[in-house]
């Protein structure tokens, strides 16, 4: 990888109207730069000059403001640890002191890194705010998208700034927060970059006083069930879903309220067991060990719709009803499986999220039953070890899910309903009132 050495120097406070914005509120702010072969050395030295200018507006300590840099190309780059410099000055010679990188736009990768790499140092219950300066369209759009929503759903208020005529705006809006009209900035040239900063730095003090929902709470009550064939899978197979499920629950953020309930239907069981005493004879032991009745996903779903969501067993009349259901290539009666998951959303209302192993052209009328957008709900891997890939994903979709507010694909009204009155509370759902 060629690497072009580059400095900055700071630019001078001295004799220059610069004061503080944000004052009272402690924040930890990353700048995720491009350093993309498309953007040339004096670009790049624009943004790091960019960057110098905008702390100037921040009382930077380690009880106040602290900043970090990374920079990214087909690889991601930590340049410059959050808190690792309390003096701003210091913050800003080593800010003109990063070094350009050449690569491709993996926007995607780069923002996964920053979550799991960039704020792994920031402080709980301070504001976690993130600034992206991009030249270009990411070449994975729809990790992109992802991993910004995943970033989002942890908390973190995402600025997004496009330079230039090759950024894509909608990708922009869908890296940066909402509303879009606050978060996302583009601008013609790098040559007017520096015209925004005032306004930028205005906002992000404006970002540190949002207020962030815990992690993957869910919008309104919600019943969730978690259903998979451990049996047909086997052991080691059925332990990769097992992880996926754990790893999932391990981010809900309201169940210790009551808000979000979750439960898990597999086949581990013991009803096809024989005990010694239960036949007496080889000719009525014979044809049950032929012909056992094993009880497979389409069984499960219709125990989901006939039972796991009624009140004996936890379920709430008033709750939303969701299911994961993990199914893989080996699953069995795939054609009664999609017709039980109609019955139970038509009857129950119940919103489907498929996540698919393995290659089965049958697994398409699955999606006739998941949620809407199928791209958001419905997922495959190649295997079950790959379930570990898509973790954050899926994760980031089910939690986006969770958080929004929804009700019945279509709404029957019956001779009961004499108005409009007797429909509002259901829109209160969505609206709000």
């Amino acid at each position: 990888m060629a690497i072009s050495s580059l400095a900055v120097p700071a630019p001078s406070t001295a004799n220059q109207d610069t004061y503080t914005l944000c004052k009272g509120k402690p924040a930890d702010i990353f700048f995720l730069l491009d350093s993309s072969t498309s953007i040339w050395a004096k670009h790049f030295k624009s943004q790091l000059k960019f960057l110098q200018h905008v702390v100037d507006f921040f009382p930077v300590s380690a009880s106040e403001t602290r900043f970090g840099v990374g920079i990214f190309a087909d690889h991601y780059y930590q340049q410059i640890e959050l808190g690792e410099f309390d003096d701003v000055e210091e913050l800003k010679l080593a800010m003109g002191s990063i070094r350009k990188r050449f690569g491709g736009t993996e926007t995607g990768k780069a923002l996964r890194a920053v979550r799991h790499q960039a704020f792994r140092n920031a402080r709980p219950n301070v504001g976690k705010i993130l600034v992206v300066m991009t030249d270009g369209e990411s070449r994975n759009k729809v990790q992109t998208k992802y991993e910004a929503a995943a970033l989002k759903n942890e908390g973190v208020t995402v600025f997004a700034i496009g330079i230039g005529k090759a950024v894509k705006m909608e990708e922009l809006v869908a890296i940066g927060s909402e509303p879009s009209e606050t978060y996302v900035y583009t601008v013609s040239n790098f040559k007017v970059l520096n015209e925004i900063r005032k306004t930028l730095a205005y906002k992000v003090c404006r970002g540190e006083e949002i207020n962030q929902e815990p992690y993957c709470s869910a919008g309104m009550e919600t019943d969730l069930m978690f259903a998979f064939d451990a049996t047909s899978m086997g052991t080691r197979s059925a332990k990769h879903v097992q992880n996926l499920i754990a790893d999932t629950v391990e981010n809900f953020g309201n169940m210790d309220s009551g808000v979000l309930r979750a439960g898990l239907l597999t086949r581990y069981c013991d009803n096809d067991d024989i005990y010694l005493d239960d036949y007496p004879n080889l000719d009525e032991m014979v044809p049950v060990v032929k012909n056992p009745q094993f009880r497979g996903l389409d069984q499960m779903v219709w125990q989901m719709q006939n039972q796991s969501f009624e009140a004996s067993n936890g379920g709430r009349e008033t709750a939303r009803r969701i299911a994961v259901v993990v199914v893989d290539s080996n699953v069995e009666k795939l054609e009664k499986l999609a017709l039980e998951m109609r019955k139970a959303k038509s009857k129950k209302d119940i919103q489907f999220i498929i996540v698919s192993i393995g290659e089965n052209p049958k697994f398409e009328a699955l999606k006739r039953s998941v949620l809407r957008p199928v791209d958001a709900h419905f997922f495959n891997v190649a295997s079950h070890s790959d379930l570990s890939l898509i973790k954050d994903t899926f994760v980031s979709s089910l939690c986006k899910t969770l958080k929004v507010p929804s009700f019945p694909d279509s709404l029957v009204i019956d001779e009961t309903t004499r108005n409009f009155e007797d429909i509002l509370p259901v829109g209160n759902l969505i609206l709000g009132l």
